[in-house]
């Protein structure tokens, strides 16, 4: 892999760790909610005031509603991929054209005139 394939490799890698975070804090962002109410309740002491079986009842309550949180979280979580990460790249550097695209675009005719139209345009688009 040449100096330009192994940047762009990297540039991809970065994209997608970064479209993976947000796709997880999207997903994630209820359980923290959960977390809050709870440490609300404990640190306010309202938890400790409460009868045995209505303190468990909270936290049972509480539990629950976490996991559900987490699992609806895991169900919608999507690792991104290449095409996303290449369309995220050329958005964040303001290219025109999708140039990155044009990567893993294949010429539709097969014939000289057709390959040669196509090395024009890669021609151009990177060149």
């Amino acid at each position: 892999m040449n100096g330009a394939g192994r940047r762009i490799a990297r540039a991809r890698l970065r994209a997608r760790a970064a479209l993976a975070w947000e796709a997880a804090r999207t997903a994630l962002w209820p359980a923290p909610v959960v977390v809050a109410v709870f440490l609300v309740l404990a640190l306010g002491d309202v938890l400790p005031g409460l009868g045995g079986s209505a303190h468990l009842a909270v936290l049972l309550a509480l539990g629950g509603w976490l996991g559900w949180c987490v699992f609806r979280a895991w169900r919608r979580f999507r690792l991104p991929g290449t095409a996303e990460a290449d369309r995220q790249i050329e958005k964040a550097s303001g290219l025109a054209h999708r140039p990155l695209t044009t990567l893993s675009d294949r010429p539709v005719t097969g014939g000289g005139e057709g390959q040669a139209l196509w090395k024009a345009h890669v021609a151009r688009t990177f060149g």
